[in-house]
């Protein structure tokens, strides 16, 4: 349900971190203090009033494990698991004092304060409600029992929403704290470990779920409104009129604008160094608890998120796109081809059309000729676009086909259980055939470099195949893939594919007999083709959008961008910062990834360039690894060190 406008580049910019003794698990900001609940190592208080230099003012050692603070003007109430809650005054933050404790029956794992009381959740046995007027000398009021046990709790006026593992979400009326009782409830898919309340809308924190949106106006009927992916696991979730926070253990931190509840859009991404167990916004900055790498303290003014450049919502159903000068050339399903003049992306501009009886899916463009590959018994159709309002049949050749790519007089034809076919197109009003090679899946897609074709064939995976004689293309190498090869391109030695519910594979041909996979980067949905660019790959993902993924490392891919589109994403082509994705009914989206820079000084990927970033370098430099190939040349040597050193120093 999910739907954005932007592109999100991934540009973290951390102003400090505070490294604490164990492993940070909650935090809370209180002016110019941060409160961080620190594992074994109990509560460290922290004056971060200068963002850069975060100091420890105080701390407080738990008898058990400390998982949650909240604080109310002088006061900390503290879960710390089997201890229960403890109560602290921290009116002088450098030597907090124990006022008083509550032990639930087992693990106590929340804490929500309003007014005098206080309403503990425990891992395994439900709500209780706690009387704390007297902080020495807290009293139980009543208590709700439940069978997944209780996790975040959210209370507004007299209703308490409560995150209850694999029971979804309860909401419960303590008017009467002696006898709650149950209102309404929602069985939520995922196991819901947190929950906010704002008006009549409730945010939930559905662990690999996501986040879900429901409407809770009248709470025994509560509805599903929306839902966010992630590619992670949302643990923590908190709003602030129409934004959303989510701390997501697997990447980072993501914000949403929620203005229409049944579409949130993703609007920001931060990947964190460890695993973020809970975000806090302060202004401009924003302090997430980062599990062992403590608290992180991030500077969100410079983040990036460039809007929506446009769009062309075609009658069809678009599955392919290419763009030469000024041009968007589009397969839009049974409209046939669509010539859209894009040179003002803000108001494109029809301009002509071919139209026919079949499904037309892919389209590359050389010179002055379309070549359109169609699904039907006329396949792949030639069409003279030298004049852009009147495009002419010239040729058409006979196969159903999935994809085309044209290189100089030659083109290739992705054809499905027919393989791949091979024509000369010299003469574009006769094209030839020189060649068919019958792949023993059904090929998708093709990619050529110098003499060597890549086929994505589907369940038979990758096969490498020598063109040097394009009348008699030979198998040179083959590569299975875990699921479905979907798309794939190819630079240099390296060939990077798409794989059905897998994600991205880069894969060293350096020998195409023996190719062998260097590394991996995992989408949600269904990727359906790559394209390479420099360093770069932009992969779309069916039912996900389009990822914009580092590759200088291809051992570790990283992810620099993600567009969601409204609709299934096909293809992209990506010429001078842009790319142009065809969304399916949602026509083209013209996205801006010029945005999307990399630090290249940092190597270890995690934000930062500091002295990890140079060892990583050194030892790379040090055993001739390509990683140290700095200035790009092919030999590593002290050029590179020279080269590095002064990335390093000017930092990012």
């Amino acid at each position: 349900m999910a739907q954005s406008d932007s592109i999100l580049c991934k540009q973290a910019d951390y102003i400090a971190t505070y490294d604490t003794p164990s492993r940070a698990y909650d935090v809370v900001v209180v002016g110019t203090t941060a409160y961080v609940a620190d594992a074994d190592s109990g509560l460290q208080i922290i004056d971060i009033s200068d963002p850069f230099s975060p100091v420890l003012l105080g701390t407080y050692d738990t008898p058990v494990v400390c998982y949650e603070v909240v604080v109310i003007g002088t006061t900390a109430y503290v879960i710390d698991g089997i201890a229960g809650l403890l109560i602290l005054d921290v009116s002088d933050p450098s030597r907090p004092e124990l006022l008083g404790s509550f032990d639930t029956p087992d693990l106590a794992s929340t804490v929500f304060v309003t007014q005098s009381t206080a309403y503990v959740a425990d891992f395994s046995t439900g709500l209780y409600i706690v009387d704390v007027s007297e902080p020495s000398s807290p009293v139980l009021l009543g208590s709700y029992p439940m069978a997944s046990g209780g996790g975040g709790t959210h209370v507004v006026g007299t209703t308490a929403y409560i995150a209850s593992g694999w029971e979804g979400l309860q909401i419960v009326d303590v008017s009467d704290p002696r006898s709650p009782a149950l209102i309404g409830s929602l069985d939520t898919s995922g196991y819901v470990y947190d929950v906010f309340a704002q008006d009549s809308v409730v945010y939930i924190a559905a662990g690999h779920e996501g986040a879900q949106i429901v409407d809770v106006s009248d709470p025994r009927t509560p509805s599903l409104l929306g839902s966010h992916s992630t590619q992670g696991s949302v643990f923590r979730v908190t709003a602030t009129g129409d934004t959303v926070w989510l701390a997501d253990t697997g990447t980072g931190v993501q914000l949403l604008n929620v203005r229409e509840p049944s579409a949130p859009v993703l609007v920001e991404a931060y990947t964190t160094r460890d695993t973020a167990w809970q975000v806090v916004a302060t202004g401009t900055t924003m302090c997430v608890a980062d599990d062992r790498t403590g608290l992180q303290i991030i500077d969100r003014g410079g983040h990036a998120a460039p809007a929506l450049l446009g769009s062309y919502d075609t009658a069809g159903h678009v599955r392919g796109v290419a763009v030469h000068e000024h041009l968007a050339y589009v397969a839009d399903g049974a409209q046939g081809l669509q010539l859209v003049d894009v040179s003002e992306l803000a108001a494109p501009v029809l301009l002509g059309s071919y139209d026919s009886h079949d499904i037309a899916v892919d389209v590359c463009v050389a010179d002055t000729v379309a070549y359109v590959a169609y699904q039907g018994s006329r396949g792949l159709r030639l069409i003279d676009v030298s004049n852009s309002n009147e495009p002419l049949l010239l040729a058409q050749y006979g196969t159903s086909a999935h994809s085309v790519l044209v290189i100089g007089d030659t083109a290739y034809l992705a054809a499905g259980e027919a393989g791949v076919h091979i024509l000369d197109v010299s003469t574009p009003a006769s094209p030839l055939l020189l060649s068919t090679y019958d792949t023993p899946g059904e090929a998708r897609r093709v990619a050529v470099v110098g003499t060597t074709a890549y086929v994505a064939d589907s369940s038979a995976g990758v096969h490498i195949l020598d063109v040097s004689d394009p009348a008699f293309p030979a198998l040179i190498g083959t590569h299975d893939t875990p699921r479905d090869a979907l798309g794939i391109d190819a630079s240099g030695t390296t060939a990077y594919i798409a794989i059905e519910r897998t994600g991205l594979h880069v894969l060293d041909v350096s020998n195409p007999a023996q190719p062998a996979v260097l590394g991996a980067f995992d989408t949600p949905g269904e990727p359906m083709n790559v394209m390479v660019h420099e360093n770069t790959v932009y992969l779309t993902d069916h039912s996900a959008g389009l990822y914009v993924i580092d590759v200088r490392r291809p051992h570790a891919p990283e992810q620099l961008g993600f567009y969601n589109t409204p609709d299934y994403a096909y293809n992209a082509f990506v010429v001078h910062g842009k790319a142009f994705v065809s969304a399916g009914n949602a026509g083209v989206q013209f996205i801006d990834v010029s945005e999307c820079d990399r630090c290249d000084a940092d190597v270890t990927g995690d934000g930062l360039v500091d002295t990890r970033d140079f060892v990583v370098f050194l030892n790379a430099w040090a055993s001739n690894d390509a990683l140290a190939d700095w200035n790009g040349d092919d030999t590593v040597d002290t050029r590179d060190f020279v080269a590095y050193l002064n990335d390093w120093v000017v930092g990012c």
